[in-house]
């Protein structure tokens, strides 16, 4: 019965599935990441990646490459599906939202700032992978449009929910920078997520004068 009323109704279709290249920059990123560390690890040179961190006992001079470079090395698979699935996640609708020519230039600022505050700040740790990249996500997802946020008349409406994740994120890195040395850089988390936040506040504020 079931295949003759389907018959009747002129049959059912299978509805096509079509891929799409959403968030372009950020699904750049992490083909790029992922294809360096599978290079890398199954060439047996794990320690190649290392050229491409950041760290401070190079001359700052010898360092302009690596100001972009970190985001994209990884100490392992564990550090990299940590980082880009919370990114993908997150940056898909924020990209969406500012389009890929800002989420290239924040990805880029970001990087340039988070790698001169490591030189600033520490002596004898190589700085990599996309933390600092998935916490000004974060930020701005926080106080952007993006996170639900409203502009109504001369005043902004902030979902509740959004800014407990931002400050709860943000307040566990700031605790953790003085008080663990667990090989990761806190120090990382806290100024990624900070530009994202000053960056979507400035975004708002130009919206508002609009």
């Amino acid at each position: 019965m079931g295949f003759l009323k389907r018959r009747a109704l002129g049959g059912s279709r299978v509805p096509r599935v079509q891929l799409t290249f959403s968030a372009p920059v950020l699904l750049t990123l992490c083909l790029l990441s992922g294809a360096l560390l599978f290079s890398a690890k199954f060439s047996h040179e794990a320690m190649s990646l290392l050229p491409l961190s950041y760290y401070r006992w190079d001359r700052l001079t010898a360092n302009h490459l690596r100001l972009l470079s970190w985001p994209l090395a990884h100490t392992g698979f564990p550090h990299f599906f940590h980082n880009y699935k919370m990114i993908l996640l997150l940056g898909a609708p924020v990209e969406g939202h500012f389009g890929s020519r800002i989420m290239a230039w924040l990805c880029f600022l970001t990087s340039v700032v988070c790698a001169l505050f490591h030189w600033c700040m520490t002596t004898n740790k190589a700085l990599m992978g996309a933390s600092g990249i998935l916490y000004m996500l974060i930020g701005l997802h926080t106080v952007s449009g993006a996170g639900g946020v409203e502009i109504v008349g001369k005043g902004v409406k902030v979902p509740v929910t959004f800014v407990l994740v931002c400050v709860m994120f943000l307040a566990e890195e700031v605790w953790l920078v003085g008080t663990r040395d667990d090989q990761v850089s806190h120090l990382t988390h806290v100024v990624g997520g900070v530009v994202g936040v000053v960056w979507g506040y400035r975004w708002n504020n130009k919206k508002k004068r609009a």
